[in-house]
């Protein structure tokens, strides 16, 4: 699977650029509200599943 590719490292680095994004989105002490959260709410999904399917994926060469 596609996702499963790469090392602990490069799917480090792809999670730090995407947080180096959303926060380069917003000033310092600024107030993030729903508008915030819906906006990057995509993000956190599709964050979430490659990081399911990712453990899934090194639990099952661990045990196999």
């Amino acid at each position: 699977m596609e996702i499963e590719k790469g090392t602990i490292l490069d799917w480090a680095a792809e999670s730090q650029e995407l947080a180096n994004e959303i926060y380069d989105s917003v000033e310092k002490g600024e107030k993030l509200g729903y508008s915030y959260s819906y906006k990057y709410w995509n993000i956190v999904e599709k964050q979430l599943q490659k990081g399911g399917l990712r453990l899934a994926g090194v639990l099952n060469e661990i045990f196999s």
